[in-house]
């Protein structure tokens, strides 16, 4: 969702200006849009991340790995570099939020996988630009092999990287411990409500905790700053961000921020996993393997076919 402002920059004035979108009545929040940027970005430039962030995407270089199978100067080779996007969609392979992969990928996935005589049969490149069935149900369509390989191969890829982050194991400990981090932070919080704490302490990490936040309100301390209620030294060094490491709340907001990172990869990958993976009955019914299975380090380099 965009800002209720926009960021100009003024050259008469040589500013920068922070104007309104619309007419803001006293009292109405001005906000601002960082724009449509990853969870990786927003760390690295802002120092923060949104859990469930609809822009987010996970990287997947091992699709690329599938190009060492072209033969150079072949027709498949030509068609993938004349073919607007296919050659960008595997060297740049990506999932979304939800762990789809883009069109492009999974198309220029079925022309690098498929068989000669599909390739030739279907007339090229461009005859695997729309998905078919992966042959799974038992129905001989023609396209569905190098769909069913396009498949497999992204969830080999999937894989991988799922593995290279610790794998599904170090995924609930991510979980477990980004539900304990927040219920710490949530703690602290209520107790620096009776501290001087900045609002920017308080109700920021709504995504963790599955419900909306409240904001606390700081009314135990008179309105000309006077003495404070009930809040000793160790609370508010804690609140202050003077704490022992571990124990204030600048640490806790970057444990969070860092559990709702790993998390939110490793989710996508999770997701993209299921999706893709192909149906374990019907290998079995097959008889072919078409990688080694399991959750937790398989050798997903040993393709059989």
């Amino acid at each position: 969702m965009g800002g209720a402002t926009k960021l100009t920059r003024d050259a008469y004035h040589d500013a920068f200006v922070l104007k309104a979108q619309h007419p803001l009545a006293l009292g109405d929040e001005a906000t601002i849009s960082y724009g449509p940027l990853t969870n990786a970005e927003l760390l690295l430039r802002f120092g923060f991340c949104v859990f469930g962030n609809v822009h987010e995407h996970v990287f997947l270089p091992g699709c690329a790995d599938e190009l060492e199978w072209l033969m150079p100067g072949s027709a498949r080779e030509a068609d993938l570099w004349a073919t607007d996007g296919l050659q960008r969609a595997v060297t740049g392979a990506r999932l979304d939020y939800e762990g789809k992969a883009n069109a492009n990928l999974l198309w220029a996935l079925r022309v690098l996988l498929a068989s000669d005589e599909e390739y030739h049969a279907n007339g090229g490149a461009k005859g695997f630009r729309v998905p078919v069935r992966n042959g799974l149900d038992g129905k001989d369509v023609r396209g569905s092999g190098a769909q069913l390989a396009a498949e497999a191969s992204l969830s080999l890829a999937c894989a991988r990287a799922f593995d290279s982050l610790g794998g599904g194991l170090s995924l609930a400990e991510d979980e477990t411990q980004l539900e304990a981090a927040y219920a710490v932070l949530r703690e602290v919080q209520v107790e620096c409500s009776s501290c001087f704490v900045e609002e920017e302490f308080v109700g920021q990490y709504e995504g963790a905790g599955g419900e909306g936040d409240e904001s606390f309100q700081n009314d135990q301390h008179d309105a000309s700053f006077g003495d404070q209620v009930s809040c000793d030294d160790v609370s508010f060094d804690r609140c202050a961000d003077h704490g022992d490491e571990g124990d204030d709340l600048n640490y806790l907001r970057r444990l969070v921020t860092a559990l709702e990172f790993r998390v939110g990869r490793k989710r996508i990958l999770a997701a993209a996993m299921k999706r893709y993976s192909p149906l374990k009955e019907a290998l079995v019914k097959s008889g072919a393997s078409l990688y080694a299975p399991g959750w937790e380090g398989g050798d997903y380099d040993e393709k059989v076919g």
